[in-house]
């Protein structure tokens, strides 16, 4: 993993703890609602660069074997 993407996880999870400390001291709904919303949008920004550094990695290696020399071997195996 490069620097980069760890800064940015280290700074998320920090983020997330601050979020949760303070969704334990809310006292009302009002008060939870936007720290929700705020760790929902951490979350779903995170999933989002793993999957696209999940298909930086799979979709070469998927590329190699349907296309070219491993579609090849799939035929000669036939």
């Amino acid at each position: 993993m490069s620097e980069e993407i760890i800064t940015k996880l280290v700074r998320d999870l920090r983020e997330m703890d601050q979020l949760v400390y303070q969704m334990g001291q809310a006292t009302s709904a009002s008060q939870l609602r936007p720290l929700i919303a705020r760790a929902l949008e951490i979350t779903n920004e995170r999933m989002r660069r793993e999957s696209d550094r999940i298909a930086d990695l799979l979709i070469p290696e998927i590329k190699k074997v349907y296309g070219g020399e491993g579609q090849k071997q799939l035929e000669q195996k036939k």
